[in-house]
């Protein structure tokens, strides 16, 4: 049985599968270790993801996008991830945190004004709702957003911003006892880059900063939604986002037990082949056996979510489907770092000293994975606090 039959994937999706498979080899996997040394985001590389219809994939064709659905999300997400997982996660950044998010919560007037820029790969897009205390804790939320005439003037510090150097933010803020969110153009009056966390264990392909607002003026018009929707606004994207995370950490364990199998299946003049050894078998077994069964959890739940989505959804729903959402999140999470752990033992020291194995890096790159869309100790929380209110999945 193939894996497409496992997954019970459309003939459109085996299609998509097949085009970012090859996009990625051929384009994305060869600038990885080059990237992952010199700390760059790939930015005309960025660009050419236009050229295949990924930088919108969600956003309804009305608007410019591609007009996909969430199953085609999550495969984009996870064979990119196979070549460059930092590369992924700027792309999850601009792709959901931003353009889906406004494709889900802006007005048409604030998505013909802006989407066009972003899915056409003219403009970097993110999202900052992360400050250097709080968190991304709304109730803890430092940045203000106070209205001034036509204008609203933000105040603050968001950090760990993934794309910081980008075009254009959805930006988090706090409206008295409320929060709201804003789009905020790099160009604002009182916006400035700070410093960049060029120095991160892994993800290095992936440009990680702070965001500084001094008194940034930000036109009325760029409220997206009410004053207050900023806590409703998250939530409609929280579910995609860590499907999406999810998506990325199969990716990596794929990769990562594809390594592990040839490296351990490879015979020498000097010896036979590893995986005859007992434990080196257990780990490759072991390593296909949590992909098997943990990851058509995600596509599954993939295409429920895209049915709901057709039909309506209450506040209930919603809660219930973020639920699932953070345990197939918190589920891929340790598959990932297990079976990178285990391909890069598998090596031994030609892994360990790179030999053209990718195991170790993206090793590290899956603890950043782990820890974006909250890491496992939040997302369980907020699981057992709906069973502790007597929602059940």
């Amino acid at each position: 049985m193939t894996l497409n039959a496992i997954l019970n994937l459309k003939p459109e999706h085996e299609t998509l599968a097949d085009t970012v498979r090859e996009f990625a080899k051929r384009e994305i996997a060869p600038q990885y270790p080059d990237s992952n040394v010199s700390v760059e985001f790939n930015r005309q590389l960025f660009r050419e993801l236009a050229g295949i219809d990924l930088l919108g994939a969600t956003v309804p064709q009305e608007f410019r996008g591609a007009g996909m659905d969430t199953v085609a999300s999550i495969i984009i997400h996870e064979e990119m991830a196979k070549a460059d997982p930092g590369f992924t996660l700027s792309y999850l950044a601009h792709s959901l945190l931003f353009v889906h998010n406004l494709s889900v919560n802006g007005s048409d007037e604030q998505k013909r004004r802006y989407l066009d820029k972003v899915i056409n790969g003219e403009w970097l897009a993110g999202m900052a709702m992360t400050e250097p205390e709080g968190g991304s804790d709304f109730f803890n939320m430092r940045t203000t957003a106070v209205r001034h005439g036509d204008n609203w003037i933000l105040n603050g510090q968001k950090s760990f911003i993934t794309n910081y150097d980008g075009d254009v933010f959805l930006v988090y803020a706090k409206t008295g006892d409320t929060s709201s969110v804003f789009i905020v153009e790099s160009g604002y009056e009182g916006f400035s880059k700070g410093r960049s966390y060029s120095g991160k264990l892994g993800l290095k392909s992936s440009s990680w900063g702070d965001i500084h607002l001094d008194n940034c003026k930000v036109p009325a018009a760029n409220l997206v939604g009410q004053v207050g929707d900023g806590k409703k606004s998250a939530f409609n994207i929280l579910e995609i986002e860590r499907l999406g995370l999810a998506a990325i950490s199969y990716g990596i364990a794929q990769r990562c037990y594809d390594e592990m199998l040839q490296h351990s299946t490879r015979e020498s003049s000097t010896r036979n082949r590893s995986i005859d050894h007992g434990l080196i078998g257990f780990y490759v077994a072991s390593a296909l056996g949590d992909i098997e069964n943990g990851r058509p959890a995600l596509y599954d739940f993939a295409r429920f979510v895209d049915k709901q989505n057709a039909s309506g959804q209450t506040q209930e729903d919603n809660r219930l489907r973020i639920m699932r959402a953070n345990l197939i999140k918190a589920n891929a999470t340790p598959i990932a770092e297990r079976i990178a752990r285990n391909a890069l033992q598998v090596q031994a020291a030609q892994g360990y000293a790179g030999e053209g194995y990718v195991a170790g890096r993206f090793l590290t790159d899956q603890f950043g994975i782990s820890i974006g869309g909250g890491p496992l100790e939040v997302l369980y929380a907020y699981v057992a606090k709906q069973l502790a209110n007597g929602r059940r999945i």
